[in-house]
């Protein structure tokens, strides 16, 4: 609308659509998972919302209930590439483990580049420390 001041003339009615808390995008990373067929390890609540945190706000507005989406592609990939097919049992080979979310995550960030910086580590370790206290995304403790 910014872009052509004609539009917000002939568009006058504008729905605001609130961005995505981190764990409402926790919630629908466990959606996905559970969607396409994989399930979570014990303990994972903790390692999505970290890796969630790991984007600036400026990537999880842009992006929004995308990021999820592609967090759990490149958690899966790394989930693949971990596995021993030869010693895995079935259970194992759909299981994504707390390593294959922040992997992914570290994957995510390096194919989105200079978009990804400007979040320090001491804020991530900070958020990350008050989520412990918290309740878990999807509603365990």
């Amino acid at each position: 609308l910014a872009s052509n001041p004609g539009l917000s003339r002939r568009f006058p009615l504008r729905l605001d659509f609130p961005d995505y808390s981190i764990d409402e995008l926790a919630l629908i990373f466990e959606k996905v998972v559970e969607r396409n067929g994989y399930v979570l390890d014990g303990g994972c609540g903790l390692a999505i919302c970290e890796a969630l945190e790991a984007f600036p706000d400026t990537v999880r507005r842009k992006f929004n209930g995308g990021l999820p989406e592609a967090l759990f592609r490149v958690s899966r990939d790394h989930l693949s590439k971990r596995l021993n097919v030869v010693l895995m049992d079935a259970t194992e080979a759909v299981t994504i483990k707390g390593e294959d979310i922040l992997a992914g995550m570290q994957r995510l960030r390096q194919t989105m580049g200079e978009e990804t910086k400007g979040r320090s580590n001491q804020t991530r370790q900070t958020n990350v420390v008050q989520r412990t206290n918290g309740p878990k995304p999807g509603g365990g403790q």
